[in-house]
């Protein structure tokens, strides 16, 4: 049930990401559902799935190269097993602050990759760039919670670890 669970966090997050950017809004939705995810069942079990997502992601969206598979998430997870650590998994306005750190990170590869590779600097790049920086870190700082949230109440229906139970000791959670 587990990995069913993860394969449905990853791919439906990747229909987000698609869905918003449908719309022109950047949001981080594959790296915020892999900060989730990374956090509440390690990085082994997230790895592939949300790999896969993002590089579907990333070919959808056109890019030649799955950046946010090979470049972002390696980061988010590194994130997310700082988090689980040291931060407070259980305040759920709290999650803003990774949330904002994947957007920015999300945005810190992938628009250097997308823009100056291809074009030629000009301000109004800049000025586009630093827009989508914004609403890349802002929607990672809304998403974030809002996932976390809502995620742990099937999880916990289906017997699954929650994000806010991250850092209780996991003796009864091994056998899933």
């Amino acid at each position: 049930m587990k990995t069913v669970w993860i394969l449905l966090v990853a791919f439906g997050a990747a229909f987000l990401e698609l869905a918003a950017g449908f719309y022109a809004l950047a949001v981080p939705a594959v790296a915020v559902a892999a900060f989730y995810l990374a956090s509440v069942f390690g990085w082994r079990a997230a790895a592939i799935p949300v790999m896969l997502a993002a590089a579907a992601v990333d070919f959808q969206s056109g890019r030649h190269v799955p950046a946010t598979a090979l470049l972002v998430l390696p980061g988010v997870m590194a994130l997310a097993r700082f988090w689980r650590n040291e931060g407070n998994c259980r305040m759920l306005p709290l999650q803003a602050v990774p949330g904002v750190l994947c957007g920015a990170l999300q945005a810190a590869i992938l628009l250097p990759l997308e823009s100056f590779g291809q074009e030629r600097f000009f301000w109004r790049l800049l000025a586009h760039n630093l827009w989508l920086a914004f609403q890349m870190a802002a929607s990672g700082a809304l998403l974030t919670p809002v996932l976390c949230g809502l995620l742990d109440r099937p999880a916990s229906k289906l017997g699954l670890r929650r994000y806010q139970a991250v850092a209780e000791p996991q003796a009864h959670h091994h056998a899933q």
